[in-house]
């Protein structure tokens, strides 16, 4: 269930940084604005992994699915990027 809830707020953080690039820059900003989501996500699972951590949960379980979820998202996020860089 928590990994459902992180994949949809990382849509909506896409969402949102097309939606402010879109509106600040146009159609040619709109990779960019992609692009951006990448260092927020990753402050986003830092933070995830600092409270698994300090809850005493079984770190390697939960670090690995923090990185799936960083991968997958990073990878689709530059397949959006790269073909309009």
């Amino acid at each position: 269930m928590h990994t459902r809830i992180l994949i949809g707020v990382e849509f909506l953080l896409l969402a949102g940084c097309l939606v402010v690039g879109g509106v600040a820059g146009g159609y040619a900003a709109l990779p960019k604005a992609a692009l951006v989501l990448v260092p927020l996500w990753l402050v986003g699972m830092m933070a995830i992994a600092i409270r698994v951590k300090l809850s005493d949960a079984w770190v390697a379980m939960e670090l690995s699915i923090v990185l799936l979820l960083f991968a997958v998202h990073s990878i689709l996020i530059l397949s959006l990027w790269w073909p309009r860089r």
